[in-house]
């Protein structure tokens, strides 16, 4: 097998940080538009149903669902090629496979921003929603509220099934990754058929994990 590696050029780098530097102005350029933007529309009489830092709050977090989800497909790409026995993509099955590096990045992510800022994004975490009678009860989520708090009461201070089949997840996904990769590396070395067979059942596992995790995933 010929080892080959990927040479990180002065000017690739530059490329990178020059849109690095140009998203930061961005991001910079799009906060202070809501703060002063906010402030004017109070001041001319244009009332605003949210504060500014909930418009960034929410931004933050689709941003990272967002990059989540490449990450785990890219994973599932894998996961098919190796599940169908398919040859074509061997040449860029490491690009994909790569994606799932984010994951543990993506959990760390996940958790600081609901703690952070999880009362700004989510409705479902204001205590007034589940109190019957109140001004801002809403019957609804009232229902919903055994599924996000469990086993403790409704609008709880801690969603704790919420989170922990959160952590349950990102630690179901990051450990077959972790699998299907060391296997994957070790079949390139190694050479044979018996990595192969294990990344195969593997990858069924995944799918299926992928399927059920993905389609109840409320976030």
């Amino acid at each position: 097998m010929v080892e080959e590696h990927f040479e990180f050029k002065s000017s690739v780098k530059k490329k990178i940080y020059i849109v690095l530097g140009i998203g930061v102005i961005v991001l910079i350029a799009g906060i202070l538009f809501q703060v002063f933007g906010h402030h004017e529309g109070h001041e001319g009489g244009e009332g605003h149903g949210f504060h500014w830092m909930d418009r960034i709050f929410a931004n933050l977090w689709l941003n990272n669902i967002y990059f989540l989800g490449i990450s785990l497909v890219g994973v599932l790409f894998v996961a098919l090629q190796y599940a169908a026995q398919a040859g074509w993509s061997a040449t860029i099955i490491r690009i994909p496979l790569a994606f799932g590096n984010w994951l543990p990045i993506a959990a760390i992510l996940t958790l600081a921003l609901f703690f952070i800022a999880g009362h700004h994004i989510f409705h479902w975490t204001h205590h007034d929603v589940y109190v019957q009678g109140g001004h801002h009860y809403d019957k609804l989520i009232d229902g919903k509220g055994q599924y996000f708090f469990w086993p403790l009461e409704n609008g709880s201070a801690i969603p704790l099934f919420f989170l922990i089949r959160m952590i349950i997840y990102f630690v179901v996904w990051f450990m077959l990754f972790r699998y299907l990769k060391n296997y994957s590396l070790e079949e390139d070395k190694l050479g044979g058929y018996d990595h192969f067979y294990r990344m195969r059942k593997i990858s069924v596992i995944f799918i299926v994990v992928f399927a059920v995790t993905s389609s109840n995933a409320a976030w």
